[in-house]
C-alpha cells in the first residue's frame, strides 16, 4: 500500500509541477506568437497526435501487463518493444510526409509539421518507462517530466531572446522531452539486460498489442480530428482558440493517466488473485477518480474566464465558452481511462478498439453537424458527447463480461464534496480568484488524502 501511495503521489505531484511549468511555457508562447502562428503551432502537434499511437501501438501497455504477471520477462519484452517501435517510428515519419502533402497545407505549415515529426522517435525512448511502472519506481518518471518542463521553459526564453519563430519553439520542445528520457535511462541503468529479439517473440507481442494499438490510434483520431476539421472548415484563428482550450484540458487529464499508471500493475495482480479483489480495486478507482474530476470540473467552469485570460490574455476570450464545455469532457476522460485500462487487464482490449471506432464515427459526424453552426463551441460539445459515450460503452462491456460495477455507496461522498465546492466558490467569490483556487486545491487535496490514504487504505492491504 505504501509503495502504491508513493507512486500515485509522485506521479500526481510530478504532473502538477510539470504542468505548472508547461502552463507558464504556453503562456509565454501565446504572448510571443500571433494568434495565427499559435494556430500553426497547435495544428502541428495536433496532427502529430495521430501518429504517436502508430509508434507506440499499445506496446508499452501490454509489456507492462505481461511484466507485472511475470517480472522475469521484462528484458525480452522490452527488447522486442524497442525493436518494433524503431520500425514503426520510421514508417510513421514517412506516413506524415505523405499525409501533409495530401492535405495541401501551405508550405509554412508543412515545415512546422516536418520539424514536429521528429518527436516520433522520442516514443521509442519512452519504452523504458515500462521498467519504472513494473518496479514501482514512478518517482523517477515524475522527476523526468518536471525536468523536461523546466528545460522547455528555459529554452523558450532563449528562443524569444534570439527572436526566433515557431519552428524553433517546436524544436526546443522536442529536445526537452528527449533530455527527460535521459533521466529515465539513468534510472533504469542496471535493470535492463537487452536480449536478441526473435521473430516469434516480436509476432506474439505485436499480435497482443495490436487491438490496444488500434484503439489508441482511433482514440487519437477522434480526440484530435476536431482541430483538423476546424483548420479546414474555419481558419487558423479558430484552431488557436480551440487549441488553447484543449491545452488547458490536457493539464486536467494528466491525473487519470498518472493514477492508472500506478494502479495498472495492482489491477493486474488483483485480477490474478480473484474476482473479489479485482472488483474492489476497480470500484475504488472509479470513486477516487470521480472524487477529483467532478469538483475540478465545477471549479474550472465557475472560473473559466479568469483561467483563459490569465494564461492566454484577453485576446483569447473567444475560447472561454469552449473551455467551459471541454472541462466536462474531462470527467468522461477520467472515467474512460479506468474503463480502457481495465479492459486491457481483463484481456478484452479488442473491445476497446470497437469502442474507439464508434467514437471516431460519432465525433466526426457531430463535428460536421455542429462546427458550421456553432464554431468552436460545437466542436467542444461533440467532444463532451463522445467522451461520455466512450466511458459508458466501456463500463457496459465490463458489467456484461466481468460483472464489474463502477458505482458504490462511496459516490455519495463525491456529491457531498461537489456541493461543498459550490459553497466554497460562493463564499470566496469576492476574494482574488487565484487565492480562492489555491484554497480549493488545498481543500480537495486534503479530502482525497483523507479518504484514499486513511479511511480506504485497507482495500489495498492484502493485494
Amino acid at each position: 500500500m505504501k509503495q502504491i501511495a508513493v507512486d500515485v503521489v509522485a506521479q500526481i505531484m510530478g504532473k502538477v509541477f510539470s504542468s505548472l511549468f508547461g502552463l507558464l511555457a504556453i503562456t509565454q508562447i501565446c504572448r510571443y506568437l500571433t494568434v495565427e502562428d499559435f494556430g500553426g503551432y497547435t495544428l502541428a502537434f495536433s496532427l502529430l497526435a495521430f501518429f504517436y499511437p502508430v509508434v507506440d501501438m499499445g506496446l508499452n501497455t501490454i509489456a507492462a501487463r505481461e511484466a507485472s504477471r511475470d517480472p522475469g520477462k521484462v528484458h525480452s519484452l522490452l527488447s522486442e518493444v524497442i525493436c518494433l517501435k524503431v520500425i514503426l517510428a520510421v514508417v510513421g515519419f514517412f506516413l506524415i510526409l505523405g499525409l501533409v502533402n495530401m492535405l495541401g497545407y501551405p508550405l509554412a505549415i508543412r515545415h512546422l509539421i516536418l520539424v514536429a515529426s521528429f518527436s516520433l522517435f522520442n516514443t521509442v525512448l519512452g519504452s523504458f518507462e515500462v521498467i519504472l511502472i513494473v518496479s514501482h519506481r514512478l518517482f523517477w518518471l515524475a522527476l523526468s517530466q518536471v525536468f523536461s518542463s523546466i528545460v522547455f521553459l528555459v529554452f523558450i526564453y532563449g528562443v524569444m531572446a534570439l527572436g526566433m519563430r515557431t519552428s524553433a519553439l517546436i524544436a526546443v520542445q522536442i529536445f526537452s522531452v528527449t533530455l527527460s528520457y535521459v533521466i529515465v535511462l539513468l534510472a533504469t541503468r542496471g535493470s535492463f539486460r537487452p536480449t536478441m529479439p526473435t521473430r516469434p517473440g516480436l509476432a506474439a507481442i505485436f499480435k497482443q498489442s495490436l487491438p490496444q494499438g488500434i484503439a489508441s490510434l482511433v482514440t487519437a483520431y477522434y480526440f484530435n480530428i476536431d482541430v483538423i476539421m476546424l483548420s479546414k472548415l474555419m481558419d487558423e484563428s479558430a484552431v488557436a482558440y480551440y487549441g488553447s482550450a484543449c491545452r488547458l484540458l490536457a493539464f486536467m487529464i494528466f491525473i487519470p493517466h498518472a493514477m492508472m499508471m500506478s494502479l495498472f500493475p495492482l489491477l493486474t495482480r488483483a485480477r490474478l488473485q480473484g474476482k473479489k479483489d479485482f472488483s474492489a480495486i476497480f470500484t475504488f478507482s472509479f470513486y477516487l477518480l470521480m472524487l477529483i474530476a467532478i469538483p475540478v470540473a465545477v471549479w474550472a467552469t465557475l472560473y473559466s474566464q479568469q483561467i483563459i485570460e490569465l494564461v492566454y490574455t484577453s485576446t483569447y476570450h473567444p475560447a472561454v465558452s469552449a473551455f467551459r464545455l471541454l472541462v466536462w469532457a474531462g470527467v468522461g476522460i477520467f472515467a474512460s481511462h479506468l474503463a480502457g485500462y481495465t479492459l486491457v487487464v481483463a484481456d478484452r482490449q479488442k473491445y476497446g478498439m470497437l469502442i474507439s471506432a464508434f467514437a471516431l464515427v460519432a465525433n466526426v459526424s457531430l463535428n460536421f453537424w455542429l462546427i458550421p453552426a456553432y464554431g468552436i463551441d460545437g466542436a467542444a460539445v461533440a467532444t463532451v458527447i463522445t467522451e461520455f459515450a466512450v466511458a459508458g460503452l466501456g463500463f457496459a462491456l465490463l458489467v456484461y463480461f466481468e460483472r464489474l460495477f463502477p458505482f458504490s455507496w462511496k459516490l455519495t461522498r463525491v456529491l457531498l464534496i461537489t456541493l461543498v465546492t459550490l459553497l466554497l466558490a460562493e463564499v470566496l467569490r469576492e476574494m482574488n480568484w487565484l487565492v480562492a483556487s489555491g484554497l480549493f486545491v488545498v481543500f480537495l487535496g486534503s479530502v482525497v488524502a483523507y479518504f484514499s490514504l486513511k479511511q480506504d487504505r485497507a482495500i489495498f492491504a492484502h493485494i
